[in-house]
């Protein structure tokens, strides 16, 4: 009777116990995955906020420069000084108007242009001017006549919101006024607020290496031209440096989504194009959420999921053998007890 015993727990607990296991596993992958997707779905959340929200400030910025620029043109001391030729006489009168936009609209580039795009002067860095201005903002306004908007990148690497417009004085053309603010203002702001790490990184393809240099030697900005293969940060919100992130960089921009373990940290990324006026893709906006805790919460509910489950499954086959066990005791005993019934008395023959 044993025997039968074992050979019934044998056919009957294995695929008990698979079945089980099997349960488990499928259990707690299920829970895993619904967690981790809920924590990128809060991520591709975030990113579509930061697109809107950007594109939102770009055209509240737009709207802000366009204004300061119409009063620009119709400055007489400006227009007397510009029509003299006296760079320091304009740089006298344009840099008071320069240091109020830029202690209150946060306008950080102020430029004077001449009709052959030639920089007359830079009221933000005075001492910088004679060279071409080879911006799709400036090629519009002289091209059309009107004024151009959009997100350039200077040749120092300056990725900068900037509006230019066509000077006219007395009906004749004589140049074109330009004021920009950093993008990087304005991304800063909205990360801040959305409490995300981020990254600007431009493609090295659009910059020279010596120009870019010079620029971060000219904003007292340090930068480091080969820590990432193909890409160059111009701007953060932070000081962190993130290890592994040069092979993520490279992914394809249809995966907008990653999660990068770096410095001991779990974050949950994604990518959002970087635009210039003239439709090419210079770089991304890479943001980050650390999701440390979350990835740690996750994997103590599945550790408690777990021995949770282990436990119900361990009672459950001990019950299980129990009641095979009283099973196989009931059917022992019936036989004995047949034996022992005295066989009832047949009828008497008549």
């Amino acid at each position: 009777m044993a025997f039968k015993i074992a050979k019934v727990r044998r056919k009957l607990f294995i695929p008990l116990v698979m079945s089980m296991a099997v349960f488990l596993c499928g259990l707690i992958y299920t829970v895993y995955r619904l967690q981790w997707d809920h924590i990128q779905s809060d991520t591709v959340l975030r990113l579509d906020a930061f697109h809107k929200n950007y594109q939102s400030q770009i055209q509240n910025e737009t709207d802000l420069l366009n204004a300061f620029l119409v009063l620009l043109k119709e400055d007489e001391k400006l227009q007397k000084a510009w029509l003299s030729g006296d760079r320091q006489a304009l740089l006298r009168d344009a840099l008071p108007i320069f240091e109020g936009l830029r202690n209150r609209s946060r306008i950080t580039h102020f430029y004077f242009i001449t009709t052959d795009k030639i920089c007359f002067l830079r009221v933000h860095k005075p001492e910088s001017f004679g060279d071409l201005i080879d911006l799709t903002t400036v090629d519009i306004a002289a091209h059309l006549g009107k004024p151009a908007n959009g997100v350039e990148m200077g040749p120092y690497g300056t990725v900068a919101l900037r509006s230019v417009h066509p000077w006219y004085i007395d009906g004749k053309l004589t140049g074109y006024i330009e004021l920009g603010e950093d993008v990087e203002q304005l991304t800063a702001r909205i990360s801040k607020l959305m409490n995300m790490e981020l990254l600007s990184v431009v493609d090295k393809k659009f910059l020279d290496k010596g120009k870019w240099e010079q620029g971060l030697r000219m904003s007292g900005r340090y930068g480091n031209w080969d820590q990432y293969r193909n890409y160059v940060v111009v701007s953060t919100n932070n000081d962190r440096q993130y290890p592994g992130l040069d092979r993520i960089l490279e992914v394809s921009d249809k995966d907008r989504n990653f999660l990068l373990r770096s410095g001991g940290r779990s974050l949950s990324g994604g990518f959002d194009a970087s635009i210039d006026a003239a439709g090419n893709i210079i770089g991304k906006f890479v943001l980050f959420s650390d999701v440390t805790w979350e990835e740690r919460s996750i994997y103590g509910l599945l550790l408690r999921l777990g021995a949770l489950t282990l436990v119900i499954s361990g009672l459950a086959l001990a019950f299980f053998d129990w009641y095979i066990s009283r099973i196989h005791f009931q059917q022992a005993v019936s036989p004995v007890e047949e034996q022992n019934v005295p066989e009832a008395k047949k009828p008497a023959e008549l």
